[in-house]
This record gives structure tokens, C-alpha cells and sequence, in this order.
């Protein structure tokens, strides 16, 4: 008797299947991994954000990273460095909690340009008489109009930094004269924008001021004399007397009681820039370009 041997091919509609099955696995894998890799740069950049932060604590006076909005009560968004609790407002709707995907960092508050703006009170510690420094993160939604970004006029602290069109100003009073510094079209597109004033006082008297935008500084000033006392709330948003609503994203606000140096700016920026990239939220291309940027400035 002989004994045939049949070997059994797979068909076309088989292995077609079997190429889809491993198709499908693959990409189980890669989202896998992509995920992990994501949540591994993430906590890099946390990692370095808090470092910079360290380096910076002895001078930091308060922090809002404005990642929460009902906290320690309802429409209130806390200090992450002190006290100083603000509070939200808005007639026809508050500033809206964005989740970290949109944001810097871990979260941030989107302004309608209408009537929404956060309010901290008269509060004496934001009565900064000495160096002070305010660094935020910006993301507006429309170049157009004069729009306050922050503001605080309490005692002997009268300051603003706000928007208008492309320009990014900061403005103080001396003998009741608006003077500072403006930068003009330095906002080109609906993007990041990492701002940082500083103000130099010596003996009671204001000396030399300077902006910073995404790390270079852009602009300075030197203004002799003593501000004016003024007891207006210091406030992110909006201007108590001229309003001026603000219409975008604004993340990470810290005031210093110190003038920061350039190096201590780039590293709040380059921190900043992690977390957008981390998040997908800034292209790797435009990351390096701003990363060159800094290096031949």
C-alpha cells in the first residue's frame, strides 16, 4: 500500500487574515510604547520643572498654576507657593479649566475676552517694594485689541502686562505718568508665548526694567523715581478701571520678589518647552528652532 503525504497550503483569504491579525498586534504595540514614551518624557520634564522651580524658591512669592478652579472653595483657583487665593469671576460665564493636553502644564484657564478675569484682592503680601518679577505663559486667541494679561496695583506695586494687537507692554506709574516698556509685534501667531517682566527698585526708587519673551530679552527701560500708592486688586485678565478683557489661555503665573536673571528665564522656558513637547503640543522641529534661538542669542 502506498501512502500519499498531502500537504495543506493556506489560502489567499487565510493569509490575508493572518496579515491583519499581526497588522492589528502591531499596532497594539506601537501605541503601547508610544504611550509609555509619552508619559516617560512627561514626568522628565516634571522632573526638571521642579529642579527650576527649587533653584528659584527662596525669591518665589506666589504661584498659580491655575489648574484648578473650585479650590479650597468654590470658583476659587489656589496659591501652589503661598496664600494668595484667587478668586473667578465672570457675569456671563467663568474662565474655563483646560485639561493638560491644551495647556503648559498640568492645566490652565481659556479667557472669552468678555467679562471672565481671576481676582486675588488687595492682598499685602503681593505689596512687593523691592526686585520683582512676573513670568506667565500666554496663548492668545485673537492679536487684536488691548487686553490685560495681569495686573496688580496694590500700595507701592502699581504694574501691568498686557496685550495689544501684536504688542506685548509692560507699564508702571511714576508721579502718576504711565511709562515702561513696549514690544511691538513680537506676537505673530496663535501660539505659546513665555512672558517674564522685571522691575529693579534701589533705595525706594524704580531703576532698570526689562522683558523677556520666550526666553530673550526684548526690550528695558530705566525710569527714575517712586510709584505711585495706589490699592487696586492685583488681577489676571482684566484691568479694574479700563478692563481690557483678556481672550486666550494663560498658564503658570509666579511672582518673584527678585530680579531674575536671563539664565534663571531660559530655565523656566526651557521647562515650559519640555512640557509642550512632552504633550505633543509643539511640533520637535519647532522645539529645536526655539532651542537654537536661545543658544545664539
Amino acid at each position: 500500500m502506498t501512502i500519499m503525504n498531502k500537504q495543506k497550503s493556506f489560502t489567499l483569504i487565510e493569509l490575508l487574515v493572518v496579515i491583519v491579525i499581526i497588522g492589528i498586534l502591531a499596532g497594539v504595540i506601537m501605541i503601547s510604547t508610544s504611550s509609555s514614551i509619552d508619559k516617560a518624557n512627561i514626568t522628565k520634564s516634571k522632573v526638571f520643572e521642579g529642579s527650576v522651580e527649587n533653584n528659584l524658591a527662596a525669591n518665589m512669592v506666589s504661584r498659580w498654576k491655575l489648574d484648578q478652579i473650585n479650590y479650597p472653595a468654590a470658583n476659587q483657583t489656589p496659591d501652589a507657593w503661598a496664600s494668595n487665593t484667587g478668586t473667578l469671576y465672570g457675569a456671563n460665564g467663568l474662565p474655563q479649566l483646560r485639561p493638560s493636553s491644551e495647556c503648559v502644564s498640568d492645566g490652565c484657564l481659556l479667557f472669552d475676552g468678555g467679562d471672565d478675569f481671576v481676582d486675588f484682592g488687595g492682598n499685602n503680601n503681593l505689596d512687593i517694594r523691592g526686585d520683582v518679577s512676573i513670568s506667565l505663559w500666554i496663548k492668545p486667541n485673537l492679536l487684536s485689541g488691548n487686553r490685560i494679561i495681569f495686573r496688580s496695583g496694590y500700595s507701592m506695586s502699581p504694574y501691568n502686562v498686557y496685550q495689544a494687537d501684536k504688542n506685548i507692554y509692560f507699564y508702571y506709574t511714576i508721579g502718576s505718568t504711565w511709562g515702561g516698556i513696549s514690544i511691538s509685534n513680537t506676537l505673530t501667531s496663535l501660539e505659546w508665548y513665555h512672558l517674564v517682566a522685571v522691575r529693579t527698585f534701589s533705595s525706594g526708587n524704580i531703576g532698570l526694567s526689562k522683558v523677556f519673551i520666550n526666553g530673550q530679552e526684548k526690550g528695558s527701560v530705566t525710569r527714575t523715581g517712586t510709584p505711585d500708592i495706589g490699592n487696586s486688586n492685583t488681577t489676571i485678565g482684566y484691568d479694574n478701571s479700563s478692563q481690557y478683557y483678556f481672550n486666550g489661555y494663560i498658564d503658570d503665573v509666579r511672582i518673584y520678589n527678585a530680579a531674575l536673571s536671563s539664565s534663571q528665564i531660559k530655565q523656566n522656558y526651557i521647562a515650559g518647552l519640555d512640557f509642550l513637547l512632552s504633550k505633543g503640543n509643539i511640533p520637535k522641529e519647532d522645539y529645536n528652532q526655539k532651542i537654537s534661538e536661545l543658544a545664539y542669542e
